[in-house]
């Protein structure tokens, strides 16, 4: 199949499932940035502790996440006390926050924790 032909109703080979493609969607337009779910590999390559929480893949510069110091390879473990154990969980608490709302992001670097309050 072409790339970018639909392969119908369900998920087309080598397409993230919905539920990754609308926490992109949340995180980007809303903080300028993107996740995706935190697995035994990326555990390993970030040297983070657990894999509880997303991985931050991109940080818009200039957009609140990019002004707040959020880095690609940080682990996003809460968003306002909602814990965050999946891409699922990210986009719920994202959703869950109403327009002018901080956000709270309770972060792992390494082996530092961190608590990042946004204006979005």
């Amino acid at each position: 199949m072409p790339l970018g032909a639909s392969a119908g109703p369900s998920e087309s080979p080598g397409r993230a499932p919905a539920e990754v493609r609308d926490a992109v969607t949340q995180g980007r337009d809303r903080l300028g940035l993107q996740v995706q779910p935190l697995d035994s590999q990326t555990v390993g390559q970030t040297g983070v502790l657990s894999s509880q929480g997303v991985l931050v893949t991109v940080v818009e510069l200039g957009r609140a996440a990019g002004l707040a110091g959020i880095r690609p390879g940080d682990v996003i473990r809460r968003v306002n006390r909602q814990t965050v154990g999946s891409v699922g969980d990210f986009e719920r608490a994202m959703g869950a926050i109403i327009g002018g709302e901080l956000v709270r992001l309770w972060i792992q670097r390494g082996h530092t924790s961190l608590l990042v309050v946004l204006e979005p």
